[in-house]
């Protein structure tokens, strides 16, 4: 039950409490004096409208026609506090209680369930200046209606006419459901097909599963085949650096032999110098021989003579040697360069170049 309202800055109230009696309460008064803003102080409360700024008092709005001041509704209902609220910081509906306060935004034109609740508000508790009497015109099955819907037995009729609903509802989809039903049957009988298709569709889905058995087991082999050439393949370059390693040791085998014949060189070409100095002590000690006169020193000159003939021999050989070691030289170089050509220009395991 609503014991008073109280209206701040509402239309044309600044500030105005009203206190209601238990029962009927009759709101008179002059014209423009603020009858109708109380009433429609209830709806703004009970209903969450109207929206916008329109209920705000005119001494209350800024330049842009926005609210300084709070602008509210505030009604007791049992021992209960609630009021709608409109200002710069809050728009919503405030409950004080022994417990405290709580806010509740208003959102958009919606009224939150629990101010629906504790207000217990309809339309059959207002009435204006000019509404008809209060039930005198009314049939008495609308005068029912109403006293129902006081006493919330119009609950009562809702579920009536809810359960009447249901009940043609049902019958309707009851028909439909018979009608399908002969329809299915028809279409059924007209598919008696289906079974066969079933056993075809459960052969070709075996026959689908193995077909993937055996696809699978192909994708196994190819992947398995171009592992093999793979493998193959290295294994073959493996085979091709075997021989490049045989080349290699009969290369270094070359360059030693190269190296040796090179330092042999050097002997000869030492004793060849030293036979040239040989050759001139020769004619020397010809010369001395034509002056010596002793046996003794002309012996002498005849045993280097015969050891000079012998190192000739000797290097009359081992000019025949470096000849034919050059010819080898020249052979193994023709052999090498065969060789090399059977080389890759990169070595498969290391990656650095073999030739230029």
């Amino acid at each position: 039950m609503i014991k008073s309202i109280e209206l701040t800055n509402f239309e044309s109230h600044k500030h105005s409490e009203f206190v209601f009696s238990p029962y009927i309460n009759i709101i008179t008064g002059q014209s423009n004096h603020g009858k109708s803003s109380i009433i429609r102080g209830l709806y703004w409360i009970k209903d969450n409208k109207p929206a916008g700024n329109s209920m705000v008092s005119f001494w209350n709005r800024d330049t842009k026609g926005l609210p300084k001041d709070k602008t509210s509704v505030e009604i007791i209902v049992d021992s209960s506090i609630i009021s709608r609220e409109k200002s710069k910081d809050f728009n919503g509906y405030k409950i004080k209680s022994k417990e405290g306060i709580k806010k509740l935004e208003a959102i958009g034109q919606n009224v939150p369930d629990e101010i629906t609740e504790k207000l217990n508000l309809s339309n059959t508790n207002i009435q204006y200046q000019f509404d008809r009497p209060f039930l005198l015109d009314e049939s008495s099955a609308e005068v029912a209606r109403i006293f129902n819907k006081v006493v919330h037995l119009d609950i009562i009729d809702k579920v009536q006419a809810k359960a009447e609903q249901l009940r043609r509802q049902t019958n309707s989809e009851v028909a439909q459901a018979k009608e399908t039903i002969k329809t299915l049957t028809t279409q059924i009988e007209s598919l008696q097909w289906i079974e066969e298709a079933e056993k075809l569709e459960n052969e070709y889905e075996t026959t689908l599963q193995e077909y993937n058995i055996v696809k699978a087991d192909y994708t196994i082999l190819n992947n398995l085949l171009a592992e093999y050439n793979k493998q193959k393949s290295i294994i073959d370059r493996w085979g091709k650096i075997k021989i490049a390693k045989d080349i290699i040791d009969k290369i270094d085998d070359l360059k030693y032999t190269i190296d040796t014949v090179n330092n042999e060189y050097n002997k000869l070409r030492q004793l060849y110098s030293d036979k040239n100095k040989l050759l001139m002590k020769l004619q020397v000690s010809k010369k001395i021989l034509l002056l010596a006169s002793t046996l003794d020193e002309i012996e002498e000159l005849n045993n280097e003579i015969k050891n000079i003939t012998k190192e000739k021999q000797l290097l009359n050989s081992i000019l025949n040697s470096i000849i034919s070691n050059k010819n080898i030289i020249k052979e193994s170089k023709k052999a090498i360069d065969q060789y090399k050509n059977l080389l890759p220009n990169v070595c498969p395991l290391c990656g650095s170049r073999i030739k230029e």
